[in-house]
């Protein structure tokens, strides 16, 4: 392994080596300052407070009930965006939930005209996602990355 890093990186073996080497003591210490000082040092919870149906606080005391209001916590949380409208009729049917390549494009030329119900401000958000000239006139830019330029771009 130290020879492979050593010819993908241009260093000899013994660098390659002497660097690992020192890594190592660096991590180690790095654990052993955590120890000292206490950091990372996590106790377990025992308890959590919660809310139930009727708005009642409550404290959860065993692992079942903090699981059952944790997962309800987080999927409200995760779908407060449901009833947005770019999650609803009519703009859910026409972007998708990933933005369809051809519609987000001419959002981005400035040529997508929205539904006449659409909201202000949605139509207020879509012109401010039009690309402003001075970077039109610059050009296209190549996303593309070869696998050598990847390789010399890590290794750096």
């Amino acid at each position: 392994m130290i020879e492979a890093v050593a010819n993908d990186t241009g260093r000899t073996a013994q660098q390659v080596k002497d660097r690992m080497k020192r890594e190592k003591h660096q991590r180690v210490m790095g654990n052993n300052s955590k120890c000292i000082r206490q950091k990372n040092v996590r106790d377990p919870i025992l308890r959590a407070t919660a809310t139930n149906d009727l708005g009642v606080i409550f404290e959860c005391e065993n692992e079942e009930e903090m699981i059952e209001y944790m997962a309800k916590s987080n999927l409200s949380r995760q779908q407060q965006s449901i009833e947005t409208p770019f999650m609803t009729a009519p703009l859910v049917d026409i972007f998708g939930y990933l933005a369809k390549d051809e519609v987000a494009q001419s959002v981005i030329n400035g040529t997508y005209q929205p539904p006449p119900n659409t909201p202000k401000y949605v139509k207020e958000f879509l012109q401010t996602l039009e690309m402003p000239a001075a970077i039109r006139e610059l050009g296209p830019v190549d996303l593309s990355t070869s696998c050598e330029e990847n390789r010399t771009g890590w290794g750096k």
